[in-house]
């Protein structure tokens, strides 16, 4: 299969992870097709929104994008973490119902390959995770009607993430100079991977569709965890060091949530064997992180504003 002959249909495709990988897959000569919700905050892909075809999956007849164009694979990048006071049913519907429609739809209109994106929590963690793995069962399900890849990503931070999410919410705070910011210990071991080595990890996985089985899963992080205070306290830093702050970092102030896994890293062994490898180190990319925020912050780009 010559995935560049026909299209890539992208789900969430003008959130954080989909609208780097539409960016990365247009520049790359991939032809695309988006789906989103509408009423969407297109501010991501302002230039590029003449370029690529959209829908709205909440307006649109999805059945008849499938009809009108030749889709070879489906890169599935939903995600609804189920914040705030969220009805589980949301979640559910954003993160399972959904995307198990598009899988039919895969199977009618004979689509080579579902990559799905997943992630590491446990099951237990929250109604996302939850909502995730169940997806997972349903891959599986249908994996001898079509192929499957999922792509368990751990904790991924860049530019043009959203304002609710703990790294633009950080530093969001430390722009308002707020007096302090309240947190857990920070004893939590995450591994934090810069987008630019998410989205080069999904084009090696799409260069690899062909010696895949029909169903294949990947984690995909840098392989190595650090404490959750460690990368706060070199978030500020780096932001003290361009911009003047006096925002004290509160830690131990809040208690962990309920279900808390206190370490989660990826085993990137399987990425290895087809020849990827992470390039940006947490420090780099927590530099580029502050520098494209600050930027943003300087235009009408910046989603913590909205």
């Amino acid at each position: 299969m010559n995935i560049k002959e026909g299209n890539i249909l992208i789900t969430g495709a003008t959130g954080f992870l989909g609208s780097h990988l539409v960016r990365k897959l247009h520049a790359e000569g991939f032809n695309l097709i988006g789906l989103k919700r509408y009423g969407s905050s297109t501010h991501r892909l302002n230039d590029l929104m003449k370029k690529i075809t959209f829908y709205d999956a909440d307006r649109d007849d999805i059945a008849s994008v499938f009809k009108r164009h030749q889709i070879h694979a489906v890169i599935n990048t939903v995600a609804d973490y189920g914040r705030d006071t969220q009805e589980s049913s949301a979640v559910l519907e954003a993160n399972l119902m959904f995307p198990l429609k598009i899988i039919e739809y895969c199977v009618k209109y004979k689509v080579g390959v579902f990559i799905n994106t997943d992630t590491l929590l446990d099951k237990s963690t929250n109604s996302y995770s939850l909502s995730k793995h169940q997806l997972v069962s349903w891959m599986l399900f249908y994996k001898d009607k079509i192929n499957m890849v999922n792509v368990k990503v751990e904790h991924m931070f860049g530019p043009l993430d959203n304002a609710t999410k703990m790294p633009y919410w950080i530093l969001g705070q430390l722009m308002k100079n707020v007096e302090q910011i309240e947190l857990t210990e920070g004893n939590q071991k995450r591994d934090f991977i810069y987008i630019d080595d998410v989205i080069s990890a999904y084009i090696k996985i799409i260069e690899q569709l062909n010696s895949f089985s029909s169903f294949e899963e990947f984690e995909l992080g840098t392989g190595s965890a650090v404490d959750v205070k460690y990368f706060i306290e070199a978030l500020k830093n780096q932001f003290a060091g361009r911009q003047k702050t006096n925002t004290i970092l509160n830690f131990g102030v809040i208690p962990y949530r309920e279900n808390e896994i206190m370490k989660i890293q990826a085993c990137i062994s399987r990425l290895q064997l087809i020849g990827w490898e992470p390039k940006v180190t947490l420090n780099e990319g927590i530099i580029k992180l502050v520098d494209n925020f600050l930027l943003e912050s300087k235009s009408d780009l910046g989603d913590f504003k909205k």
